[in-house]
């Protein structure tokens, strides 16, 4: 973990870029690369791993092997300075593996005139992260045997990487509805859920300062309107502030216990309550009433959980 979040707790932009960087000298260097980096200077750790390298390929490295292992020594040494500001974004690592792929790629053309390309043995460092390049990933619905690509419900914005989707059901909707930012916003109505005129979609976003935190989309099939809002947007930013990953949302209650009615409540997980202890978890499962805006932690004081838990609606 960088050292920004095991002495102050913080999670930045440059959180997952720091583990990038431990996992490409531990793929370059060993198992023990990343504590042989601590203890040697940039120069005599590169000198070491080339070493290291040439021994056991001697026989087959060509130098653009080599020119590959000097780039990949160089991007984990600059992932894990202990200086955030002067590490680099993914977007640049990945510009700079593309750079390498498009040089290999190049070499490769002139090699396979004389040589089949699949004698040649060749892999790639295969890893996911929060911070991606700011594209569209979104989230589309569409019956369980379409007939065509028309019948496809693009149901969030082209905005940011949007993911983990789940479908608000009608019932827990008009109840969501009813609330006056989003009455207020639309004015819809329970016919036009109802008709099916409006659908909602819970899912999770990095749009906000690259946070994995859930938002709530409504989808209006009169015009094909796609509206997002943050939680924070719809139930008041007193629950819904400071750095924190929220993720697996969905919809509980709707139901009758005896004579009581327990409400719609969007059950999810979240890191919002600031860590107790250097590396221990801390996720914890929350519950907000769609009525209210109440929110209530569902865990048990002092226990914390390693998995995301789902729950489903009745």
């Amino acid at each position: 973990m960088p050292p920004e979040y095991i002495e102050r707790y913080q999670i930045t932009s440059k959180f997952d870029v720091f583990s990038l960087g431990v996992i490409i000298i531990r793929i370059i260097a060993g198992d023990e690369g990343y504590s042989k980096c601590a203890d040697m200077s940039s120069p005599d750790f590169r000198e070491h791993v080339r070493e290291n390298w040439e021994k056991r390929m001697e026989a087959t490295m060509s130098w653009h092997t080599s020119e590959q292992i000097e780039m990949c020594i160089e991007i984990g040494l600059r992932c894990v300075e202990l200086d955030r500001e002067r590490r680099p974004t993914i977007a640049e690592i990945v510009d700079e593996l593309n750079k390498v792929d498009s040089a290999e790629s190049s070499l490769a053309g002139q090699v396979t005139k004389k040589k089949n390309l699949y004698s040649e043995r060749r892999g790639r460092i295969v890893f996911s992260t929060a911070y991606r390049p700011p594209v569209p990933f979104d989230i589309f619905a569409c019956p369980f045997s379409p007939s065509c690509t028309n019948e496809e419900l693009h149901l969030t914005d082209g905005v940011s990487y949007n993911y983990n989707g789940c479908s608000i059901p009608p019932a827990a909707l008009k109840t969501l509805l009813k609330n006056p930012k989003l009455a207020e916003e639309d004015g819809t109505t329970d016919a036009d859920v109802d008709a099916g005129h409006v659908s909602g979609l819970i899912f999770v976003s990095e749009r906000n300062d690259g946070l994995e935190i859930l938002h709530i989309a409504l989808h209006f099939n009169v015009d094909s309107r796609v509206k997002v809002f943050a939680l924070a947007d719809i139930f008041g930013a007193a629950n819904f502030i400071g750095p924190r990953l929220e993720d697996s949302g969905c919809i509980g209650g709707g139901y009758n216990v005896g004579s009581r009615m327990v409400g719609h409540s969007l059950i999810y997980t979240s890191t919002k309550e600031p860590v107790q202890q250097c590396r221990s978890p801390w996720t914890v499962v929350y519950k907000t009433n769609l009525s209210t805006g109440k929110t209530e932690r569902l865990t048990p004081q002092g226990i914390y959980i390693y998995i995301y838990i789902y729950t489903s609606y009745i």
